[in-house]
């Protein structure tokens, strides 16, 4: 199914992006 890809995708871009926003503030921290 191309939904379910496509969910996938998004929840991976989403866990990234979340990843990337803990970096951000750890050296806006420091």
């Amino acid at each position: 199914m191309v939904l379910k890809e496509l969910s996938l995708f998004i929840i991976i871009l989403g866990l990234i992006l979340k990843s990337n926003i803990k970096v951000i503030y750890s050296i806006v921290l420091m």
